[in-house]
C-alpha cells in the first residue's frame, strides 16, 4: 500500500469569542460543515449570535464579510453548513449579537493544524 496517495481528512474545529476577530489559514482545505453556539456553565435564557466571515487581503485589510451563520438560544443552537475555505487566502471571522461564544467545526485535506490567530476587535 502506497501510503503517499491516501487521502486524510482532520478534524478542525475554531471558538470564536465575542469581541475577537480570528484569522485563520488552512493548510489545505478546509470544510466547514457546522456552526454551533458555545454555551458555557450557565445557559442564557436568550440571545442571538451571527458568524461572518471576510476574506484577508494580502495587505493585511479585510474584504467584503458575509454571514454564515444565524444562531438563536432555544432555536436554532447548531446550523450545518456547506462552506469551503482553501489554502491560498486566509479568512477571518467575528460575530456580532449576544456575547456568546461561537465554534466553527469540519474537517481539512490533511493532517497538519489551521494556523488560527485571534485578534481583538
Amino acid at each position: 500500500m502506497d501510503l503517499n496517495n491516501i487521502n486524510v481528512n482532520s478534524f478542525a474545529s475554531v471558538i470564536i469569542k465575542p469581541n475577537e476577530i480570528v484569522r485563520v489559514v488552512a493548510p489545505s482545505l478546509w470544510v466547514i460543515t457546522s456552526v454551533s453556539l458555545v454555551i458555557d456553565e450557565e445557559i442564557p435564557s436568550e440571545g442571538r449570535v451571527v458568524l461572518y466571515a471576510a476574506p484577508v487581503n494580502s495587505d493585511g485589510s479585510y474584504g467584503q464579510k458575509i454571514a454564515i451563520a444565524p444562531l438563536r438560544i432555544g432555536t436554532c443552537e447548531v446550523v450545518s453548513v456547506d462552506y469551503e475555505i482553501n489554502s491560498t487566502s486566509p479568512m477571518a471571522f467575528s460575530t456580532t449579537g449576544s456575547a456568546i461564544a461561537v465554534s466553527i467545526n469540519g474537517h481539512t485535506t490533511t493532517p497538519a493544524p489551521l494556523e488560527v490567530e485571534s485578534l481583538s476587535k
